[in-house]
Order: structure tokens, then C-alpha cells, then sequence
């Protein structure tokens, strides 16, 4: 039987401080575990080594982009080179060091039981890796988005100013619009929403048991009759 597909989203500062070998070895444990049970596509954030729109305006913000990019290479190829060659990073522009992303040489890969780092962003600066997730996602034909954030899910209020806030179980895109809920990047937002692929929002504390446990996080879908 074919194994569900994700586009699964990590913020670098999962690896912080800086690369931290331990939890980059970590990480590499987890997904590998996952992958017995799914084929995983993995997208890092470079929070943890620098975050282009927090340069100085003495940067532009294109060549800041491009250097945040660059670092998620960083944490791709570190992560990858723990997974004893079932890992394999994707560049969304050809760089020598790497393999260049291809849709199906990365559906084949994927098919064959490796994990795919597809790293570089969309290859464009303005773009956040958030919105690199949901191209892959729509391009690689996932099943669902999970992205892994320091919050258990979606909240209607941020619950770390508010301790009356209440976590979401379901919603449809239409209600976290409408709602005006910080789910994630609104370009990535607005990709899932037009062809519609579900997004989950859940604690990085938990990735282990994402795909066993479906009450964690905030399950996002097309419509009320996806749920």
C-alpha cells in the first residue's frame, strides 16, 4: 500500500544554538522513525542561523534573503548527513555540492523510502519557507502539510500573553481568514487554500507522535466536509 505523503515544515530554531549536532542528530532519529510510516519531504527554516528580515536596513532585503537561504542548506545537509544515506538535499537552484530540484527525480526518491530536504526556499527572495512548503506541497502532490512550531496549534489568542486562550481542534480555511488567525505565511496560506491541501499546526515537542495521535495540533481543511 502506498504511504501517505507530507510536506513536513521545521523551524531552524529546532536545531538551536546555532547547528546543534545533538538535536540535528536528534531530528535525523525522528524522521527516520516517521518515514517507516510516510514519505517525508522536509523543509528547515534558518531562524536559528539568520533570519533575512531582521538584517539591517543597511542589507538590501533581496541579498538578505538569499543569505537566509543559503543558511538553510546549512541545516538540511547537517540533518541529512545523519541519516546514513537515506537522506538526500534538494536545492530549488542547481548548486554544485547538491542535487538540484527535479519533480520526479524527488517523487521517485520519495517513493523509494528516502527523505527529501528540499532546501534554498523557493530559489527567490521575498519568499518565506513557509511558502517554499506549500509549493512543494501543491507541486509534489502531498497529502498534507505539517508544520512544526513552538505552540501546540492554533490559538484564538496568543496564549502566551493569554491564559484564557483556547486551541483549536479544526478549522476551515475560511474560518482562519475569517477569524484572522496567524497560521502561517498568508502567501503560503493562500497557495494551500486555492487547491486545497490540508495543513496541520502542531508543538516540535511532539513530531514523534504527529502521525500516531491525531488529536495533536490544529487540523486545517478545505472545507467542513473534509473533516
Amino acid at each position: 500500500m502506498q504511504k501517505r505523503r507530507f510536506v513536513l515544515k521545521i523551524s531552524g530554531e529546532s536545531l538551536s544554538p546555532l547547528i546543534s549536532e545533538g538535536k540535528a542528530a536528534s531530528l535525523a532519529d525522528t524522521l527516520m522513525e516517521l518515514s517507516k510510516h510516510a514519505e517525508l519531504a522536509v523543509v528547515l527554516g534558518a531562524g536559528n542561523l539568520y533570519r533575512g528580515r531582521e538584517a539591517g536596513s543597511s542589507i538590501l532585503r533581496g541579498t538578505a534573503d538569499e543569505v537566509g537561504m543559503l543558511a538553510t542548506i546549512m541545516n538540511a545537509k547537517v540533518v541529512s548527513s545523519h541519516l546514513k544515506g537515506m537522506g538526500r538535499v534538494y536545492t530549488a537552484k542547481p548548486i554544485s555540492m547538491d542535487y538540484a530540484y527535479h519533480r520526479n527525480e524527488v517523487d521517485s526518491w520519495l517513493r523509494g523510502g528516502g527523505i527529501a530536504f528540499l532546501a534554498y526556499g523557493t530559489g527567490l527572495p521575498y519568499f518565506s519557507t513557509d511558502s517554499a512548503a506549500a509549493f512543494y506541497a501543491i507541486d509534489l502532490k502531498a497529502d498534507q502539510v505539517l508544520k512544526a512550531t513552538n505552540v501546540d496549534g492554533v490559538y484564538d489568542k496568543d496564549p502566551k500573553k493569554h491564559t484564557s486562550a483556547n486551541r483549536f481542534l479544526q478549522l476551515t480555511y475560511h474560518e482562519a481568514m475569517e477569524k484572522d488567525l496567524k497560521v502561517m505565511d498568508q502567501t503560503a496560506f493562500a497557495l494551500l487554500k486555492e487547491h486545497p491541501i490540508p495543513i496541520r499546526i502542531f508543538s516540535y515537542d511532539v513530531l514523534d507522535q504527529i502521525l500516531k495521535d491525531e488529536t495533536l495540533g490544529t487540523h486545517i481543511y478545505g472545507s467542513k466536509k473534509e473533516k
